[in-house]
């Protein structure tokens, strides 16, 4: 009887956690498209999905950590390209400039703490300097490294995963 209670217990569980990542995916799709309430981020220039993830161009001039901060605070983080289509996606939605990737040098990883096992450096751009410590995509979509003071525009993805863990006592 005790384990028929607890499968039940469990599957309700289940369908509750089900619901609510249904709930908050709906809210969070819902607010990151609001263009009227308060409490969201504005609106952003441009938008295109991959699969699970979204891309947001942001138009405003910021260091790398401003720019991580921003994405982390409105989105899920700065982009993190995985292959050569999201990365001539981007391109095609940066219209020609330079812009802030999540790449930064420990040992080159993404932000998000995955490691970057695509990469597209501009084999042409000469690195003296070792403060240039964050990623860059140039107008011709190739990588380089920058000083992470410098200001650029850039890209946030939203791929927010909401997940519960059950707790036995």
């Amino acid at each position: 009887m005790e384990k028929h209670f607890f499968s039940f217990i469990l599957a309700q569980a289940q369908a509750t956690t089900q619901s609510f990542f249904l709930l908050f995916s709906s809210l969070s799709r819902h607010l990151n498209s609001s263009s009227t309430s308060k409490f969201c981020p504005p609106p952003p220039n441009s938008e295109t999905k991959n699969v699970n993830r979204s891309y947001f161009w942001i138009n405003e001039s910021v260091t790398w950590s401003s720019a991580q901060n921003y994405c982390r605070v409105n989105y899920t983080d700065l982009v993190s390209i995985r292959n050569e289509s999201e990365n001539q996606e981007i391109i095609k939605l940066a219209q020609g400039s330079n812009f802030w990737i999540g790449l930064f040098n420990n040992q080159w990883n993404w932000s998000d703490g995955k490691n970057s096992t695509f990469q597209n450096w501009d084999l042409s751009w000469h690195r003296d300097d070792e403060s240039e410590q964050c990623g860059v995509i140039n107008p011709n979509g190739k990588w380089s490294a920058y000083r992470c003071s410098n200001l650029h525009n850039f890209f946030c993805s939203n791929s927010k995963i909401f997940q519960w863990k059950l707790k036995r006592k």
